[in-house]
C-alpha cells in the first residue's frame, strides 16, 4: 500500500475517532439536548465509527473482518429464526385459545367456510360484525371488503372471506367436535350444523 493511501486512511480514521470522540463528550457534558441523548441509534453509530477506525487502521483486520461478515450474517439469521419460533410457539395457545369464545353463528361461518356451504348468505349488519370478529382472531382473511355485504344482499361467503391456516384448524376441530357428539348420541350445539 504507497504511502498516499496510508495517509488517507490515517486522515479517515483520525476524522471518525474525533467525531465519535466529540459525539460521546457531548453526550457526557450535557451538551445535547434531550432528544439527542443516547438511545440504539447513537449506539450504532459509536460502535460503527470504532469499528471503522480500527478497519482503518490496520489492513489485517480488514481482511478479518471481510472473512468474519458472512458468519456474523449466518449467526444474526439463525438466532433470528429462533427468536421467531419462540414467538410463534408463544402466540399459539393463545390463538387456539381464543376461538373457544365463538358464538355460535361465528362457528356456523367457520364451518360453513370448511364445508363450501357459502351461497346464499345474507348481508346484514349482524354478519358483517361476526366477519369483522373472526378476521381480528386470525381466523378468515377477506378477500373483498366485509362491508361490501350490505343490508339485504345476497352474496357467496367464498368470494368474500376465505379460511386462515388456522382457522381451518379451528374448522376442523369444530367438526371433529360434531362428529364426536353426534357418536356419542348428544344432540349438537346449536350453530354447529349448517
Amino acid at each position: 500500500m504507497s504511502n498516499k493511501h496510508l495517509a488517507i486512511r490515517y486522515v479517515a480514521a483520525g476524522m471518525i475517532g474525533v467525531a465519535v470522540l466529540a459525539y460521546i463528550l457531548a453526550l457526557v457534558l450535557g451538551a445535547l439536548p434531550e432528544k439527542a441523548h443516547i438511545d440504539f441509534a447513537a449506539i450504532v453509530l459509536v460502535i460503527v465509527g470504532t469499528a471503522g477506525v480500527a478497519l482503518l487502521l490496520s489492513p489485517k483486520l480488514e481482511v478479518a473482518f471481510l472473512e468474519a461478515v458472512p458468519r456474523v450474517k449466518m449467526v444474526s439469521f439463525a438466532s433470528l429464526r429462533v427468536e421467531l419460533d419462540a414467538i410463534r410457539i408463544q402466540q399459539e395457545p393463545l390463538q387456539l385459545l381464543a376461538p373457544l369464545v365463538l358464538a355460535a353463528p361465528e362457528r356456523k361461518h367457520l364451518l360453513n367456510l370448511h364445508y363450501r356451504r357459502t351461497t346464499g348468505y345474507q348481508g346484514n349488519h349482524a354478519v358483517r360484525t361476526e366477519l369483522r370478529r373472526l378476521r381480528y382472531l386470525t381466523l378468515i382473511a377477506n378477500t373483498k371488503p366485509i362491508g361490501s355485504a350490505t343490508d339485504g344482499s345476497t352474496f357467496d361467503l367464498a368470494e368474500l372471506v376465505q379460511l386462515t391456516p388456522l382457522g381451518a384448524k379451528w374448522a376442523q376441530h369444530l367438526e371433529d367436535a360434531e362428529k364426536s357428539q353426534m357418536d356419542d348420541g348428544q344432540p349438537v350445539k346449536p350453530g354447529l350444523t349448517g
